[in-house]
C-alpha cells in the first residue's frame, strides 16, 4: 500500500501496456492518477483508490507501513 501527498492510501497495479498478461487473477480497470488501463487483482481492497505504478512518482508518492 501506498500513501499519496494527501495522505490518502492506494493500492498500485501495472498498467495493461507493461504486462499484457496479469500472473494473478485481475480485471481491467483504469488508473484514479491518469486515467490509463490497469490490472486489478480480483482479491485487492475495494475501498482504496487504484492507481498505475508509472502514477507513483517520488513527488507524489510515499510508502507507508500498513500493518
Amino acid at each position: 500500500m501506498l500513501s499519496n501527498e494527501r495522505e490518502q492510501l492506494c493500492f498500485v497495479c501495472y498498467r495493461v501496456g507493461d504486462m499484457p498478461t496479469p500472473k494473478v487473477p485481475s480485471v481491467q480497470w483504469w488508473c484514479a492518477g491518469c486515467d490509463t488501463p490497469i490490472w486489478v487483482p480480483k482479491k485487492s481492497p475495494v475501498a482504496f483508490p487504484k492507481i498505475c505504478i508509472r502514477c507513483t512518482g517520488p513527488d507524489t508518492v510515499r510508502v507507508t507501513d500498513a500493518t
